[in-house]
């Protein structure tokens, strides 16, 4: 079974608070790649399939509009640190 439902899709499957893993989301979705563990992104025609590496229900990314508006629900919690590229090298700075 695969869902359109952004927010429930991240609900159940993102640890919102963890920047190296919605780094991770956001660089999947991004760059369409399945080369940012625990997530992918696959492009079938026109639609991508975003899916984390535990579960069996896929996100379904229907337009370019659709990744756009999903982008911007996993900036949000990050704009106030610069988005989520500064708040993840903001991150690694602080852990090294």
């Amino acid at each position: 079974m695969a869902t359109i439902d952004f927010e429930n899709w991240i609900y159940e499957n993102v640890e919102i608070n963890d920047i190296a893993k919605v780094w991770s989301l956001y660089k999947a979705v991004i760059s369409e790649s399945i080369n940012y563990y625990p997530y992918s992104a696959t492009r079938k025609g026109s639609m991508l399939y975003v899916q984390h590496s535990n579960q069996n229900e896929p996100l379904i990314i229907v337009s370019e509009e659709a990744k756009t508006a999903f982008i911007n629900i996993l900036e949000y919690p990050y704009l106030g640190q610069g988005g989520i590229e500064t708040a993840k090298a903001y991150d690694d700075h602080m852990s090294h």
